[in-house]
């Protein structure tokens, strides 16, 4: 089976990938990942209109080229425009790849034209960019850390690179605490290529691969800085930018997990941190998902809770004198590069 360095030599068509289906395993934990280009009906004229889950991305150089064109050479390279759209005219009947240029490749479009369809579509066909989504903030600081607290980064390259060329604009090193700065950057979307070294996830498995970042210094949605957990699939890095929620409230001591299909989750790692950084719990959670935390805890914690493929989950929690048949918390962990979510949630009590 080929490994992560392998992939971008499957099935590429130009820069497109069209095609990923991979399944890895690795000791006690399945990293699999299945990436398929989108199939859509077009015409001799359209529009695509370049997104991040929904929000239109300025900017990004998207080539058009013909499948049955064996040089693979693009017909033409367009930039996505303010809303996000690119226009393109006078296409031929035939198959077609709608690729992206830069550093960070997707699965882009494979677009069928027929002799026999419309001359113009009417609406414009998505394509969809990054994969995990743009990290915004304020300034291009902050920390990035292993998501699997088994394998901790020793030590972080970084490279902040142009979206579309992916030109080197400038290098920064960071120790095992995964702080990095790069100080002075102008507005704008960037692409941060990171390579960690990672002994404990095995020779060809450190975490390796490019974030997009949009310095926003006037949002109101981004940070001050970046604090982002990082993963590795057979098809490379996740990352996800999650917001600090508010304290929750706990009378209980008793939390659910599961997946977000509502199966258990097992064996997931659990800790408790006070404001000081001490940990006064730790343990797993058991075959049906559950987590029992000590009664006698009091005040104000931290909780971390890891498994294997999903995205950590980092939840403030208000203890309160403990109440039996409260509600339970109830933690969905999603796949790692969408953000795991807690919840109150009453249930019935065995």
């Amino acid at each position: 089976m080929p490994r992560r360095n392998d992939i971008a030599k499957i099935l590429i068509i130009g820069s497109t990938t069209i095609l990923i289906a991979l399944l890895l395993l690795r000791p006690a934990a399945a990293h699999g990942c299945s990436v398929f280009a989108k199939t859509v009906n077009a015409a001799p004229n359209f529009n695509v209109i370049v997104q991040d889950h929904g929000r239109p991305v300025a900017g990004i150089a998207i080539t058009v080229t013909r499948i049955a064109d064996e040089s693979h050479t693009p017909l033409f390279t367009l930039k996505s425009d303010q809303d996000g759209e690119v226009v393109i005219r006078g296409l031929q009947p035939g198959m077609y790849a709608i690729s992206n240029v830069g550093p960070i490749q997707t699965a882009g479009l494979l677009a069928t034209i027929k002799s026999n369809g419309p001359v113009a579509l009417p609406k414009p066909i998505a394509f969809d960019w990054p994969w995990y989504g743009i990290a915004k903030t304020h300034r291009l600081r902050g920390r990035l850390r292993a998501a699997d607290p088994r394998a901790p980064i020793e030590e972080i390259d970084l490279n902040l690179t142009t979206v579309n060329s992916g030109s080197l604009i400038k290098a920064v090193h960071s120790g095992p605490d995964g702080q990095f700065d790069f100080g002075d950057v102008k507005p704008g979307l960037y692409v941060v290529q990171v390579r960690t070294k990672q002994p404990a996830a095995g020779s060809g498995w450190e975490i390796n691969g490019p974030i997009a970042v949009q310095v926003a210094p006037d949002s109101a949605t981004a940070g001050d800085h970046l604090d982002l957990p990082l993963g590795e699939t057979s098809c490379g890095i996740w990352y996800a930018q999650c917001s600090q929620t508010a304290p929750i409230s706990l009378s209980s001591r008793r939390i659910r997990l599961t997946d977000p299909n509502g199966a258990v989750v097992a064996s997931a790692q659990y800790s408790m941190e006070d404001r000081s950084g001490n940990r006064v719990a730790t343990g797993q959670s058991d075959r049906q998902g559950v987590v029992q935390l000590p009664r006698e805890l009091k005040g104000t914690y931290k909780l971390s809770i890891y498994s294997a493929g999903f995205t950590p989950l980092e939840q403030p929690l208000q203890l309160v004198p403990f109440k039996p048949g409260a509600e339970d918390l109830d933690v969905v962990l999603k796949i790692g590069g969408t953000c795991s979510e807690a919840k109150l949630e009453k249930h019935a009590t065995p």
